[in-house]
């Protein structure tokens, strides 16, 4: 199970996404600590920035990871809720199906929004990890 892996197993991953929390993400993982983060800026009305804590990690398994996160992030969505757009800060949880170097992260995740009925949101995130 989670962290035991050698210095010489241990790997860092950045990468791209599409989903949660900034439409088009930079990523960044590690097998050397716990910690992962993920941002994305499209333009002034849509971005976002997350981090998460993984409370369980298999390098060897499709299921990599789970892990809590935190984060914040603005959507304007053309004037379809409130005043156009939702921003949200939230936390969750989520699990990362991992092969090869494709992922997929599905979330669960509650948080304060322009949007009552949108607690809880499920969303995702899916991207590319390159290894160093």
């Amino acid at each position: 199970m989670a962290f035991s892996a050698t210095a010489q197993e241990q790997t860092d991953y950045f990468g791209v996404a599409i989903g949660a929390p900034g439409m088009l993400n930079l990523v960044y993982k590690s097998d050397a600590h716990p910690f992962q983060a993920s941002a994305g800026y499209l333009d002034r009305d849509i971005w976002g920035a997350e981090v998460g804590y993984q409370f369980y990690k298999d390098k060897g398994s499709t299921l990599s990871s789970a892990q809590v996160i935190a984060g914040h992030m603005r959507l304007d969505l053309f004037d379809f809720f409130n005043d156009g757009h939702i921003e949200w800060n939230y936390i969750g949880v989520s699990t990362t199906f991992k092969t090869g170097g494709f992922y997929f992260e599905p979330s669960v995740v509650i948080g304060d929004d322009d949007i009552a009925s949108s607690n809880p949101a499920f969303w995702f995130q899916a991207g590319y990890l390159f290894s160093f």
